[in-house]
């Protein structure tokens, strides 16, 4: 009975400490000081439409100082019904009961290698673990790294989370092997980097300005791709990337909730699907009188043959070109919106290789592909985050690709005032150098302006 008292007072004396400490939101989490040198996350907004793929980093800059990532709050995630992916990191050593009870569209979840895990107690007997009602989540992405008894707890008791059932074989294939004598391995650690190690953390994602000016006249379709299906290796950072970008459209550049759509991870359909809302949103709005910005993260894949290139859907093959997205379709229906301006960007390389230089398809060569340039058509500005047959940098450090960084690094560092014009020449001088001082790779940015655009849109304001 004493050590319940002293536990809720403890708990009392945690929340009366969390009520006045300062915090920070980044990317849909928000992070709180527990001590002098580690912080908590929950999610900011359990309603976000927007939001679907979570990434918790594992340190955190509050307030000028840097905070150790250390505890996922009880009821933290609990029924965030919209997000489809969690990333926890390696530094996360306590998970709150309940941490992500009835997170329905929940369907892949990456663990910290050790950590307490807190369950709930009925009477003293029945237990549950953090993934209670979490009836879609099916994939640990990286089942291996996590500790037994860290898998045992998380599950515990989730018999409607079909996660739970795979970890349940697992943990018992891995009981039978050692019993029979057979020395079980783990998988090396993959070469590329992963999101659980970073120990930088950009301030690009926490210090969004705030511009004073509202813009209803633009329309802005954001889609990240970055977990593929099919075997396609994942394009790191590409979900940050775009989640980012719309918190600058919002907040920077003032662009209403109601016009800013973000997909991460889209499919096939969703991609077509996010298109036909651009056009319909501006079919009842006054003709030529909207702007459209289009941004894409994710792979770029090329026809070997024809030189004709692609967007790749999470759903596509690299086999299926009928699963892929031609680059020419999406200029031609972006065309028919008929809007004042058009502005495709592109964090994507078509070379055949992924940001990692890898092959798109695992275990696979990279093939090198030339391109066949797609050329603009209408009132339309394609900027590229590579030329021909280059690759589209990631940038570790930050967590975005190369291009994107410093396309929102201008905007950060002009408050979104900022012409195409000045924001080309920025990311034409910066992505190079940070390309080959963290790669030794060329990347060189491309503007390409259809016919009507050629003479104005260096002088054309960013969104405007």
């Amino acid at each position: 009975m004493k050590a319940k008292i002293l536990t809720l007072l403890s708990i009392l004396m945690l929340t009366v400490a969390g009520a006045t400490a300062k915090s920070v939101e980044i990317s849909g989490v928000r992070y709180t000081p527990n001590s002098k040198e580690t912080a908590s996350a929950r999610i900011a907004d359990r309603n976000n439409r927007i939001l679907s793929n979570i990434i918790v980093t594992d340190r955190v800059n509050i307030d000028g100082k840097l905070y150790v990532v250390t505890d996922i709050e009880p009821r933290g995630f609990m029924n965030s019904k919209y997000v489809t992916s969690i990333t926890l990191p390696s530094s996360i050593k306590e998970i709150g009961a309940y941490a992500f009870k009835g997170c329905t569209s929940l369907t892949r979840i990456s663990l910290p290698e050790e950590a307490n895990v807190q369950n709930i107690e009925f009477a003293g007997k029945t237990k549950q673990g953090p993934f209670y009602k979490c009836t879609a989540l099916s994939n640990v992405a990286n089942l291996e790294d996590v500790s037994k008894a860290t898998l045992e707890m998380c599950f515990y008791n989730c018999d409607d989370t079909p996660a739970a059932h795979s970890v349940a074989r697992y943990l018992n294939n891995l009981a039978n092997a050692q019993i029979a004598g057979k020395q079980t391995e783990r998988k090396p650690k993959t070469q590329r980097p992963r999101v659980e190690q970073f120990t930088a953390l950009s301030t690009i994602d926490s210090d969004i300005p705030v511009g004073t000016t509202p813009n209803s006249n633009t329309l802005v379709l954001i889609i990240g791709n970055e977990n593929y299906e099919n075997e396609i290796s994942p394009v790191d950072y590409a979900t940050n990337d775009a989640t980012v970008f719309a918190r600058y459209c919002e907040k920077t550049l003032g662009i209403s909730k109601e016009h800013i759509r973000t997909i991460n991870n889209a499919t096939y359909m969703q991609m077509k699907n996010g298109i036909n809302w651009l056009k319909n949103v501006a079919s009842i709005e006054p003709a030529g009188s909207m702007n459209v910005i289009f941004y894409y993260a994710g792979h770029g894949i090329p026809n070997e043959k024809s030189g004709e290139a692609f967007l790749m859907p999470v759903d596509g093959s690299d086999s299926f070109q009928d699963s892929w997205l031609p680059l020419n379709d999406l200029y031609a229906s972006l065309n028919s919106i008929g809007a004042k301006s058009t502005v495709v960007m592109l964090d994507a390389c078509f070379s055949g290789a992924g940001r990692d230089n890898s092959a798109i398809k695992k275990g696979a060569r990279a093939i090198r592909a030339r391109v066949t340039k797609q050329a603009p058509t209408g009132n339309m500005l394609v900027l590229a985050a590579a030329s021909d047959s280059q690759i589209a940098n990631p940038y570790a450090d930050m967590r975005h690709g190369v291009f994107t960084y410093h396309l929102l690094e201008k905007l950060q560092q002009t408050r979104g005032k900022v012409t195409y014009g000045e924001l080309f020449d920025h990311i034409t001088q910066q992505v190079p150098r940070t390309a080959m001082k963290q790669f030794e790779r060329i990347q060189v940015p491309t503007a390409s302006p259809s016919g009507s655009m050629t003479a104005t849109w260096e002088s054309t304001q960013f969104a405007k």
